[in-house]
């Protein structure tokens, strides 16, 4: 799913490998597949929010529109000591390349070297069924505590 995805905003995919060989037990190896993620080197936002408290209201927004607005603009955080550059958002990217994430959350929120926000972890997308955007999810997932409730 992540092949062919490029954003700022993304963990992006740097490397696949169809077939490595992964040693188990007693020299004995099998074949798996293997991928390669950029790294952000300043964590996730859950451990973010547990070390420095609530956010501001312009840090809070400033992240909120990168993920889900799409709005370009600039913001200097005292918190962070940086100034932050919003390049354009993540999700509506996925979503129109038909990939819906379904499990947003503050743990899935990476941070890169410049406090960038990077979404992680696609063990839940699924491709939407067509290109109008009409999706059939009969499948409830996501993480406790971050479910809608049905």
């Amino acid at each position: 799913m992540l092949r062919g995805l490029d954003h700022p905003n993304l963990i992006n995919l740097k490397r696949y490998y169809d077939e490595v060989d992964l040693e188990i037990g007693t020299g004995s190896t099998k074949k798996v597949t293997a991928i390669a993620l950029e790294f952000a080197s300043n964590g996730d936002m859950c451990q973010y929010m547990e070390t420095s408290g609530r956010f501001s209201e312009n840090v809070a927004r400033y992240y909120f529109r990168q993920i889900i607005e799409g709005k370009n603009f600039f913001l200097y955080s005292n918190k962070l000591n940086v100034l932050i550059f919003n390049y354009s958002i993540a999700l509506e990217y996925c979503h129109q390349r038909g990939i819906m994430h379904r499990d947003v959350k503050p743990e899935n929120l990476l941070f890169d070297e410049s406090f960038n926000l990077k979404l992680a972890d696609f063990g839940f997308a699924k491709f939407l069924n067509d290109r109008s955007g009409k999706l059939s999810l009969h499948t409830a997932l996501g993480t406790d505590g971050y479910i809608q409730p049905l």
